[in-house]
């Protein structure tokens, strides 16, 4: 799959979450920090390579074929171009940060992975004021794309590379060190670098995901970003206490709050706040 391949399906899920009201979900536990961040109306993100899918972030490219349509070809060689990937990838990735959410909040798998087996809750946001409000942040929200293949990113270091000599090629005897200063200041694209990213085998399919990304240089274990509530759902079996404290924090924060209950049918949620 290719960028362009990969741009139309992104905007076939903004189509999709639209149409169906246009709300992302975020499941979490009545942990303290959980609480803080929807005190505080914050997400927080983590580094992307401690995620638990060991497949994330596969790509592959075709040297021969990145050297021969580059315009610096003569100045390359496999090795060359190889490096400069390699290092570069390896820095993005490291600085990448996410947080997901789903567009589903009915999933029972959902509910018992990350929603503490229903004993804890559900955070709603509306996804065109997250999209706003996320991007002033210099942050970006991608859909998931549940495929068992690897993104050729072929195309995109021919333009990398190119672009890279454009601006450095002025002296061929200091064109790696020059690269390397370059490599290091991590420039590439940020958006590209992400969608990286974006893919996950079907096997993960249920998750309807969504991600919220940046790059991050520090090493921080978790970053904050501002992004507004429209609503909590709680599970079914949350203690009394998590109950009370969600319900002091929705009430200050002006935020809806619904109970779940279940039945033979699934599960039902009621507005109580």
């Amino acid at each position: 799959m290719n960028i362009e391949e990969i741009k139309k399906s992104i905007r076939a899920s903004w189509q999709r979450v639209i149409k169906n009201g246009g709300k992302l979900y975020q499941y979490r536990s009545c942990k303290d920090y959980n609480f803080d961040n929807l005190k505080e109306g914050l997400i927080s993100l983590n580094r992307i390579s401690s995620f638990n899918d060991l497949w994330e972030g596969r790509f592959e490219y075709f040297t021969e074929e990145v050297i021969s349509q580059s315009k610096y070809s003569k100045f390359l060689t496999k090795e060359s171009v190889e490096e400069i990937i390699k290092l570069n990838f390896n820095a993005n990735r490291e600085n990448i940060y996410a947080s997901c959410l789903s567009e589903s909040k009915n999933s029972e798998l959902m509910w018992a992975h990350y929603g503490d087996t229903y004993k804890g809750y559900i955070v709603e946001y509306d996804y065109t004021d997250t999209y706003q409000l996320i991007q002033s942040q210099s942050a970006a929200i991608f859909p998931i794309i549940y495929e068992d293949v690897v993104i050729d990113f072929s195309q995109l270091f021919v333009k990398l590379i190119d672009v890279y000599f454009e601006n450095l090629l002025q002296d061929v005897d200091h064109v790696n060190a020059e690269v390397r200063a370059v490599i290091a200041s991590n420039t590439l694209l940020p958006q590209e670098a992400e969608y990286v990213n974006i893919f996950k085998k079907p096997d993960w399919s249920y998750e309807k995901e969504w991600r919220i990304m940046t790059t991050h240089p520090d090493d921080d274990e978790r970053i904050p970003i501002t992004v507004k509530a429209s609503a909590v759902y709680m599970g079914s079996r949350i203690s009394e206490v998590d109950k009370k404290r969600l319900m002091q924090i929705a009430s200050r924060n002006r935020i809806d709050v619904y109970q779940m209950s279940t039945d033979i049918r699934g599960m039902n949620f009621t507005k109580i706040l």
